[in-house]
């Protein structure tokens, strides 16, 4: 298994925040979604064609520094598994299918 680890953050002046409850604002499941995506595809050179699935376990707020995980199970793998905590609160864990680039 190859693992490789990161870390991401929203800052607060993310566009993502203008309309996401400006009073209480959250980073919205589909920004993170996306920015997982870009960061399979980047570390592993390979294309994301679906997402396989994707639990939320807590919400994430601006300026918050998540660790991101990537785990590729073999060279050939073709579903990469994706993990975020906020120190060790678990954000969210992913999987995606990919296909070679």
């Amino acid at each position: 298994m190859n693992r490789s680890e990161s870390t991401l953050v929203f800052p607060a002046g993310h566009p993502c925040f203008s309309g996401h409850f400006p009073s209480n604002p959250i980073v919205p499941a589909v920004a993170l979604l996306a920015e997982l995506v870009r960061e399979v595809e980047e570390r592993t050179s390979r294309v994301v064609s679906d997402v396989k699935g994707a639990r939320f376990y807590s919400a994430l707020r601006p300026d918050t520094v998540l660790s991101v995980a990537v785990e590729t199970p073999s060279p050939s793998g073709e579903v990469i598994r994706v993990s975020c905590r906020n120190g060790k609160s678990l954000v969210i864990r992913a999987s995606f299918l990919v296909s070679e680039a």
